[in-house]
């Protein structure tokens, strides 16, 4: 059993900086304490850490009592499995403390020493506890079931039991998989490298901004700065920053290829047809279920294609460039929202799913659950994240845009999931599969724009709600569809024996933009190597879950609004069960069956509706 689960977007204030469009980013210290998150939660310091650290080193021994007896007795393998979790339950403390502080400022090198030593410490975990999984595969279905009558607590291991009997196959001896875990340090160093490279060592050039200002470029300012209204601006941005990824392509490439073909040999280790499989089979997802996914959305892209027509003659432009993607529509779309502004809106939001959802969502606002403004350093994007026991944590880079106010509805989504997991699971079902993860983040975006299009009577605040909904339509669902399309195409060329070079990344990037914007969209060349800025690729085929994810949850929300039944229902079937079965399974008896195409298909009818509404308004022909 897998333990360590590392995988798992102003107010002035006097004296100090709020972040804007300075020509410099501020320093974290320059940022108010009730911005930033408060990692004493999980430790009070780093001796507390390091403290922590030593006991895991001494437990990690014990797993020697164990090995070669887990078939002796229902105790045996019971007590070797409450160590196990006593272990994995400090050791997630210990990595994501150490990991959130990095992340803080990627610069800091006693922060990057701490990672590695908590990798290492993983390493060795895995490798000392690398027996379990094996020497369980060996005893028989019924030796299993006799030994959770004997000792009733191993019930709590049931589905973990299951899902070894299915996946036995591909469940190597003590030895070998002691030999594989050995390795997975070495295997994440390009995902790490990555890192490194691209939240810290790459730096960016200063280009004008709207006011004509000098300022540095960043992740999240190139972000802003894609939205800006002046097509000059765009494209100077677009050029600046992908031209300075450009000059790290080779480099990228081979980060890439390395950490694709480790994953392609692990599984072919592992003997699975293909590293898709492997991904996919530990949380019971057939292949047949991505394949479906990229099939019904390349059959539905002439709805993608009559957006971009409407994009580019609401723009009033003579072709539509990559850099005009992200482009206002509305007038009213570049409104600013403060952070302030953003909770009230999504607290009201997200009433429908009741009072305690309120109140813990209340407590992430006010208990330093957040890290909130993008400061020098800082890791780019946005996640949640956080040990059993404690909090979730959320890293944000706040723009002050409607997308950073869904950003927090997202992020916070994934919060109240950990939340209502971790309190009623036990830590060997706490950690919910990444199919469903994206679930819960994207019900809470859904909500937020339904609820901001119905709250407001202006109508160019509709129109631009409109314009959103379909924004999220169009990266949640094509553009990820699209990145796991090309994920797809460079893991089963990777089999093949094809050398992921960054000009062979390229051209396959090439193709998929082509393929997914048709004739409307000039791909200009620096888009070709869009595939270096996608840290997402170093997840393992992860991005699809955002397309199933945001498919099951427009399904959820619709119920949610319909009845507060369906909201209990929600949080009671799917908030609360976190792994404690197969993620399809875990859907299902919360009332949305992903293995039929109904979700996915009803998605592209919302576009289309949706799209129908803003046409309406803004009174122009997209046929």
């Amino acid at each position: 059993m897998k333990f360590t689960r590392i995988g798992l977007i102003f107010l002035l204030l006097i004296g100090q900086i709020v972040p804007g469009f300075a020509a410099e980013l501020p320093t974290r210290a320059q940022i108010a304490t009730e911005y930033k998150w408060q990692l004493a939660d999980i430790y009070p310091n780093v001796a507390a850490w390091d403290a922590d650290y030593k006991v895991v080193e001494r437990l990690s021994a014990d797993y020697n009592n164990f090995q070669g007896k887990l078939g002796q007795s229902a105790d045996t393998l019971y007590n070797c499995l409450t160590l196990n979790d006593r272990i994995g339950i400090t050791f997630n403390k210990i990595y994501q403390y150490a990991k959130l502080t990095s992340d803080e400022n990627t610069a800091d090198n006693a922060a990057i020493e701490m990672v590695g030593r908590a990798q290492q410490l993983g390493s060795k975990i895995d490798t000392a506890g690398a027996f379990i999984t094996p020497e369980i595969s060996t005893l028989s279905d019924a030796t299993l079931k006799d030994f959770v009558r004997q000792q009733p607590k191993l019930a709590i291991y049931n589905f973990y039991f299951t899902s070894i009997i299915r996946q036995k196959p591909h469940i190597l001896d003590p030895n070998s998989e002691q030999l594989v875990a050995q390795m997975a340090e070495t295997a994440s160093s390009p995902a790490n490298v990555y890192s490194i490279l691209a939240n810290s060592d790459i730096k960016f050039p200063t280009i004008k901004d709207d006011q004509g200002k000098d300022i540095t470029l960043s992740p999240g300012r190139y972000s802003s700065l894609m939205q800006s209204s002046n097509r000059e601006v765009r494209k100077n941005a677009f050029i600046a920053y992908n031209g300075t990824y450009e000059q790290y392509r080779n480099t990228m490439a081979q980060t890439l290829n390395d950490f694709v073909r480790a994953n392609c040999i692990n599984a072919q280790i592992h003997k699975y047809p293909s590293a898709m499989a492997a991904a996919l089979d530990p949380n019971f997802i057939p292949v047949a279920v991505y394949d479906n996914l990229v099939t019904a959305v390349d059959n539905n892209l002439e709805v993608l294609h009559r957006y971009l027509r409407l994009r580019r003659q609401v723009l009033g432009v003579p072709e539509l460039h990559v850099y005009d993607l992200y482009a206002p529509l509305i007038a009213s779309a570049d409104r600013q929202y403060s952070y302030e502004q953003a909770r009230p809106l999504i607290l009201g939001a997200l009433k429908p799913l009741g009072a305690d959802y309120g109140k813990n969502l209340s407590t992430a606002f006010d208990s330093r659950w957040i890290d909130v403004f993008e400061t020098q350093n800082k890791r780019s994007g946005a996640y949640s994240w956080g040990p059993y026991g404690v909090h979730p944590y959320i890293l944000l880079n706040y723009q002050d845009k409607y997308d950073d106010v869904s950003t927090v509805a997202h992020e916070l989504g994934h919060s109240m999931h950990s939340y209502y997991s971790n309190h009623n699971q036990p830590f060997c079902t706490s950690g919910y599969a990444t199919f469903t993860a994206e679930t819960a983040s994207t019900v809470n975006e859904v909500l937020l724009a339904d609820y901001m299009l119905e709250s407001s009577a202006d109508i160019q605040v509709k129109a631009t709600i409109l314009n959103e909904i379909l924004e999220q339509i169009r990266g949640t669902v094509f553009t990820q569809v699209m990145f796991a399309e090309f994920e797809k195409q460079i893991y089963a060329a990777s089999e093949q024996g094809q050398v992921l070079s960054a000009d062979y990344l390229d051209r396959t990037y090439h193709n998929l933009l082509v393929k997914y914007y048709g004739n409307e969209v000039v791909i200009d060349k620096a888009a070709d190597g869009g595939w270096a800025r996608i840290p997402h690729f170093y997840r393992y085929f992860y991005v699809y879950q955002y397309a199933t994810g945001y498919s099951a949850a427009t399904a959820f929300a619709e119920r949610i609004q319909t009845s507060p039944r369906n909201a209990t229902q929600y949080i009671d079937k799917f908030l609360k069960a976190g792994g404690s079965d197969s993620p399809v399974t875990i859907l299902k008896n919360a009332g949305v069956d992903m293995t039929s195409p109904q979700p996915v298909e009803a998605v592209m009818t919302k576009f289309a509706s949706v799209m129908d509404g803003l046409v309406s308004i803004l009174k122009v022909e997209t046929n």
